[in-house]
């Protein structure tokens, strides 16, 4: 957060790759696997990423994934696109250019055409992850059927 005025100026930047950036940089691994994300992957109830400007208004759960997600679609970014296609970005958010225009230069897509590589990367990769925590729900079952005996 402290880096990106030095960069964009005084431009508002989208809070997704503000936050995204903040967490993959402070290199915390519990951001690289999500069953928040998995979950909203699996059920299309994602937060669509221009939507986390408003992040400050979401209750508790639902910011969490709106953080999973700028993590996620940064990492993406960074993964597919390199730290060019990220300086690309933020030069073209500092000089007052469209989104579009400024996802085509970095990525060769619009931002949405973006959103939507990433989304199916994701669901790709992570759709299921959300199964890891099958056991808890089990668990859960398992007492929820106990109790209906008594």
């Amino acid at each position: 957060h402290l880096v990106m005025p030095h960069i964009v100026g005084k431009q508002e930047v989208p809070r997704w790759i503000n936050e995204g950036m903040a967490i993959f940089y402070s290199g915390e691994e519990r951001w690289k696997t999500s069953t928040a994300l998995s979950k909203a992957l699996s059920t299309n109830s994602y937060i669509p990423l221009q939507d986390i400007d408003n992040v400050l208004n979401f209750h508790r759960i639902q910011a969490e994934l709106a953080y999973h997600e700028s993590y996620s679609a940064i990492h993406y970014l960074l993964s597919i696109y390199d730290i060019d296609g990220l300086k690309t970005i933020l030069y073209g958010i500092r000089d007052r250019k469209a989104l579009d225009d400024i996802f085509i230069s970095a990525t060769g897509s619009s931002f949405k055409a973006f959103e939507k590589e990433w989304l199916a990367f994701e669901k790709k990769s992570q759709r299921y992850y959300w199964l890891s925590e099958f056991d808890n729900y089990l668990w859960i079952l398992i007492l929820v059927l106990e109790g209906n005996k008594k």
